[in-house]
Formats: C-alpha cells, structure tokens, sequence
C-alpha cells in the first residue's frame, strides 16, 4: 500500500489534489489525448461532462482541510460510489443516464480489474513510434550509435518480452525520419527532454492480431479516429529483448484523427508539435504538475485551461524555442558572435541565480540598473529572459523537497528612468510568467525602489495577471528584505552576508560540447525514456477510463512513479544532452529531482 506524503507537498499537485480536482485533470488530461488522437473509450461527446470522471481513493478521501486517509487495499473495497454534483470547472448539464460512459461506469464499475502498463498497447506503441515518429530508435543518431557500438548495450530495466524468438527481427520499411531540429553542422546532440526526431507525414501503422492470430476486418478506437487495416494478414507483432523497436507488418495503416471539434481552440494547432511540446517540457519536474499550473492559474476551468496550455505549448516550438535555448544556453552565441546584446547581457550580470528564499526556492536577482534601455531589442530580452527561467527550473526541487517554485528579486539600487525603465522589455517578462509560466513564483521582491519606479509600476499594473500582480512586494529596507529571504543569502551589496559577486564564467571551446560522449549508456538511457513516456500515456489513458476509484488510485501511483522516473531519466541524460551553461560553469547548479 502506497501512501502519498500529503503534508509534504503544496495542496492542487498531483500528490494532493482533492477528488473533485482530480476529476479536473482527467477531464484536462482527456482533451489532451483526444486531440493527439491516441485511443480513449470514452467518446467525444461525453468526454466533455465532469461525471464521466471517477475520483480516486485518496483523493475522495483528502478533504479542504489537507487530512490525508490511507489507501483502502482493492482486495477489501466497497462497492463504487460515483462522484455526484457540481465540481470546479464548467459542467452544464448531467450525463444523461442512456449515454455511453454512464451505461459503461454502471455495468463495469464493481468488476473492473487493474492491469499495470507493463509493456505499452500495440495501439499506443504505434500512434507513438509510426505517426509521430516519436521514438529514439527511428533516429539517424541512434543508427549511428548502433554502427559504432553495436547491438550488445545495455538492456532497459523492463525489458520488452518477445513474442516469438524463432522469428527474426524484421525491419521497418519506413524512411529514416530528418535530423532533429537541434543538430547542426557542429554537433550532434540531441535534447534530454524528448526522443522525438523531427516529424514527417509519413502514414502511421497498427496491428491488432484476434486470438486466432488474424487480423480483424475493422478496429475503432473510438468515435474520434479512423482506423483501418488490411484483412487477412497472418503476421504478428514482434517484439525484441534488446530493443523497444516493434517490427512493422507490411499492409497494415492506421489514420489517427486529431478531435478538432472538442474544443475552439485545436483547430488552430498542430498536434505534431503539441505531443512534441509536451514530451520536451518534462524534465526534472512532473508532467502532471505542469499541467496543474496551467489549471490552477485558469481557476480550474478546463475551457480556459486548455487554451492557455496548448498557446504555451505551441509558443516554445515555434515562437520562443525554448527547449533549445535550454539546450544550447549562452555558449553558441558567445563563440559565434550573434545575438550580441544577449551576450553583452550575460557577461554584465545583469540576472542571475543564487541561494533561496525562506521557502527554499530559488533566488532569481535582477540587477535593473543594468537593463539598458539604449540595449533594448524585444527578441534578445525574451531570448535572455526565457533562457534564465528555463534555467531557474533546472534548480528546483519538486521531486526530493516538493519545491517547484522561485521568487523574483528585483535589485532597484541605482535605477535611473532615463537609463533602466524599459517598458517594453518589462512588459515582456510580466506577459512570459503570466502566459508561459503560470504558477512558478512564489515571491516578486522589489527592493529599494526609488519614487521613478514606482511610477512605472503603475503603468505595468495593468499588464499584469491579478493572480501574479498579487505576489509583488515592495521592500525599501534590510529588515524588509529578511522577512523573505535569509541574511546569508542577501548579496553584500543589499546589506546581507552573501559576499559572492556575480562574474561570467567564459565558456572554453570543450563547452560547445556535452560534458559527456555519448556512449551506451545513453544508448540505453533515451531507450528508456521512451519506454516510460509510452507507459506513462497509457497508464495516464487508464487513470482516466476507471469506472471503480480503487483501481483509479492504482493508476494515479503508477502514474507518480512514472513521472518520478522520467524526472531521474531525464537528471542521467542531461549531461549528454545539454551544453553547460552559466550555472554549471560556476558550479551553482548541481541538477537533481
């Protein structure tokens, strides 16, 4: 019996969401996958009522007041009870007693089984590898590395069991997809955050064997796709032991539809770079509390929720691309003599990262003084600021110390209204926290703020979301500032016993590569991340299917103990993936869950 450490996390994480809004996220999670067009039972037309949901276990059991009830074992469980009534998040009407899901829920409820995702459907394996192109081993790196290497490296922790070990491995037909968006003509390195190559049209397949080993005339996923396959072929799905790679029976397609009509919003995205955004985005972090934030800051209306998520999703692929500022951070541009006021930025010190709050989240400090209005350029200050915040959630902590937050100071010592009040380039950084970062202050500290700033205050008010503008707070003195943030982590300069200065680190020419060769245990460590983002979409898919809320806390532990290992995954990849960067020079940043 797991238990969750509730008194541990912040209350809305996945950790300690109450039952009503666990129902939330199903319902969140439900648009997602329907507009990605993996296989969901539950039809486009149901999926939009709240009691089409069925709550989990702890969560029916953790109320307003944060006290957690152990875990019920499934062997002793009562027969279900249904979530009735209104819950947060926009649900008009009640699902009507002759609809799908509820016939589904009545008649399963007390019967149904949990079966942990060991080893991913057929059906996700391929909308995954074959539509999205989404798995390492379709990619020329891996070819590469194979080449090199050869076939004998390590084997994942759950090893794929083969089907049939007197059939030899048959390889796909299908094009070695492009290189990733990230290569260049001076490295190779491929991001930790994702095994996605980049995505071509290439027609996805599926195979769907019946028990007499022949493959059904039609299979429908649900109302949502279309799906169809070849009738008569004899030919199995096979598995091998050291590889994740499926072979491909020749004459079997599948045509995955994204749900467009579910929501105003998908018609106007791409679900290619959605389902690439959301692999990127996971890192040292949970998948599922990045979600949350995008909930929490709509106020738990899924309406609105989805809408901010997918914009933030599509803006760090096409827009800001985030992921590979991450990626590269300042070292390409330091050697390559672009984006010079980016650099200029850096080498001034003008941000930087450095110690904690009273809360244990990480200090971010702004030196306004060094924000140039004669510098500023609106791309370069985004470039430098989502740089730095992206950064700043490489420090926190969510995993070992239930921290995914950090606070803002902004050092006012010395502003000048001629020389530092860049409207544009503030504006800027309040719309990124409101729109791209939801959720992740805890504090926005001004200090020392002369009379001129509190005039631009007032013009940047009105930029600002209530809910961040909420979190600012001016402070003119060294007592002031101790009320949230300890004296040994108060720069010198402010009055505190921090007496580090901030200095660039020069990059060397060894930082415009990885700190370290790819080698097999890479090899094994992108394998497995693919197997675990597989495991966690499905086990995510059977979370949301539950009919009975004791198998439903089964999948919410599996789905925890997914993330969790994505998020040590990604800590193990990082340093083949990830150019080192101001704070892994000056060895501030020791990365870790």
């Amino acid at each position: 019996m797991t238990i969750f450490a509730a008194d541990k996390y912040p209350p809305q994480r996945i950790q300690t969401l109450t039952a009503q809004e666990e129902i939330i996220l199903k319902k969140t999670w439900a648009y997602i996958i329907k507009f990605l067009g993996y296989p969901l039972s539950i039809n486009h037309y149901d999926v939009r009522y709240n009691e089409s949901y069925i709550a989990s276990t702890s969560t029916e059991n953790f109320d307003e007041s944060r006290v957690f009830v152990p875990v019920v074992t499934l062997s002793t469980c009562p027969p279900p009870k249904p979530l009735m009534g209104k819950v947060k998040g926009h649900d008009p009407e009640t699902l009507p007693s002759d609809s799908e899901r509820r016939i589904y829920i009545d008649t399963h409820a007390s019967t149904e089984k949990y079966e942990k995702v060991k080893v991913p459907s057929d059906e996700y394996y391929y909308v995954f590898v074959h539509h999205y192109k989404a798995n390492y081993e379709r990619s020329r790196e891996y070819s590469d590395l194979i080449n090199k290497f050869g076939y004998d490296e390590p084997e994942l922790s759950e090893v794929v069991p083969e089907r049939s070990k007197n059939r030899p491995l048959v390889e796909d037909s299908d094009p070695d997809p492009e290189p990733d968006l990230f290569d260049n003509d001076n490295s190779s390195f491929v991001t930790a955050c994702t095994s996605l190559s980049q995505f071509d049209d290439y027609p996805a397949h599926i195979f769907n064997p019946s028990k007499n080993g022949t493959a059904s005339e039609e299979l429908r996923f649900n109302s949502s796709q279309e799906i169809h396959v070849a009738k008569n072929n004899k030919r199995s799905s096979v598995y091998s032991c050291s590889s994740n790679r499926r072979t491909l029976p020749h004459g079997f397609k599948v045509k995955v539809t994204s749900c467009k009509t579910l929501h105003s919003c998908f018609p106007h995205y791409d679900p290619k770079v959605i389902h690439r955004a959301l692999n990127k985005g996971t890192r040292n972090d949970l998948c599922d509390n990045q979600v949350l934030r995008f909930v929490r800051a709509r106020k738990w209306d899924v309406d609105k929720a989805i809408t901010m998520f997918f914009k933030s999703l599509d803006w760090r692929v096409n827009i800001s691309k985030a992921d590979r500022l991450l990626q590269e951070g300042d070292v390409p541009s330091y050697f390559n003599g672009k984006d010079k006021l980016f650099v200029k930025g850096m080498q001034r010190c003008k941000a930087w990262i450095k110690g904690t709050d009273r809360n244990n989240n990480p200090l971010f400090i702004i030196e306004v003084r060094k924000q140039l209005i004669s510098e500023s350029e609106s791309e370069q200050n985004q470039k430098f600021f989502v740089t730095f915040i992206e950064w700043a959630r490489l420090f926190v902590r969510e995993v070992s110390e239930a921290q995914d937050k950090f606070t803002v100071l902004f050092d006012m010592t010395g502003f000048s209204l001629m020389k530092n009040a860049d409207l544009a380039g503030a504006k800027t950084l309040a719309e990124m926290f409101e729109a791209h970062y939801p959720e992740s202050l805890e504090f926005i500290i001004v200090h020392s703020a002369p009379w001129a700033a509190y005039k631009v205050y007032e013009i940047i008010k009105p930029w600002l979301d209530p809910t961040v503008a909420s979190k600012i707070y001016f402070s003119k003195t060294y007592p002031d500032l101790t009320r949230f943030i300890d004296p040994k982590y108060i720069p010198a300069l402010l009055g505190g016993e921090n007496t580090d200065k901030p200095e660039y680190p020069v990059p060397t020419l060894a930082d415009l590569s990885p700190p370290k060769e790819k080698d097999r245990e890479y090899i094994r460590l992108k394998k497995e991340r693919d197997m675990l983002f597989l495991r966690f979409f499905e086990t995510t898919r059977k979370w949301i299917e539950a009919t009975n809320p004791h198998v439903s806390e089964l999948y919410l532990q599996d789905k925890l103990n997914l993330s969790i290992q994505l998020s040590h995954n990604f800590t193990k990849l990082d340093a083949y993936v990830r150019l080192r960067g101001v704070f892994d020079r000056n060895g501030d940043l020791n990365l870790c869950c």
